[in-house]
Parts: C-alpha cells; structure tokens; sequence
C-alpha cells in the first residue's frame, strides 16, 4: 500500500509540473507558423516579379512606341526588355514583339510569357510559371 502511495504522488507531482508546457505546444505550433511565414514571403516574392516583368514590357513597348516615325525592329525591342528585366530566368525566347495594324493606327505589342517561379516554400506550391505579362502602345507618328 506505501509503494501505491508513493506511486499515486509522483503522479500528482508529475501532473501538475508546468515546466515543458510551453516547449512542447511551439513545436506543435512552430511548423505551421513557419509554412504561413514563408508562404507570405514567396507572394511578396511573386507580385514583386510579376510587377518588374509588367514595368519591363511596358517601357519597352512605350520606348517602341515613341519614335519619331522611326519604326525599331522586333530584336532592338527585346533588347529593351532583357536589359530593364533584372531575372535570370528571363530568356530572348520568352518575349514576343508583334506590330499590328497599318499606319497611322499601328500598335506595338510586347508579351513576356514561360517565366517559371521558383519558392521556398516546400509545402506550399502557389505557380511553377509566371502569368502572362503584356502591353501595347499604340505608335506616335510626327
């Protein structure tokens, strides 16, 4: 009956100690608020590309666009864009320069397409590509 007894109060002692609450519920709590973390970092990460892509074509379009009745050809465009766009990933053959239209109404698209993003969130998949990035100027005759 002592030995139950004291049983019965290393029970009561153990059940009562606070002391490795608080370990044991941040490592329940911990990878979830880590994969969340994360998770916000690659959005920033992927409007962040999205939008130097969409400024990308669109000055390369708008530099296309205005020139004085001198029309640049496809690959001075492209030029345009691999040297404003600051992605590795980015290649010649991702971009497309189309000139549409017959003088005075011609307008001058640039499309940037296939760009793959890659995160750090493991867990998580958000886009292995980028969506499509376009702009269109319309030519600015003198």
């Amino acid at each position: 009956m002592r030995m139950f007894s004291r049983t019965l109060c290393l029970l009561r002692r153990f059940a009562s100690e606070r002391s490795g609450a608080s370990m044991v519920e941040f490592a329940i709590v911990a990878p979830l608020l880590f994969i969340i973390l994360f998770g916000i970092a690659d959005f920033g990460r992927l409007f962040f590309e999205y939008n130097s892509l969409t400024n990308a074509a669109r000055d390369a379009a708008r530099t296309a666009a205005v020139t004085n009745g001198i029309v640049p050809s496809a690959e001075a465009t492209k030029d345009r864009v691999m040297a404003l766009v600051n992605n590795a990933r980015v290649t010649r053959a991702m971009v497309s320069v189309d000139s549409l239209g017959a003088p005075p109404a011609v307008t001058v698209r640039v499309s940037i397409t296939g760009v793959p993003f890659v995160q750090v969130t493991p867990f998580v998949q958000i886009v292995d590509v980028l969506p499509t990035v376009r702009a269109e100027f319309r030519y600015e005759f003198q």
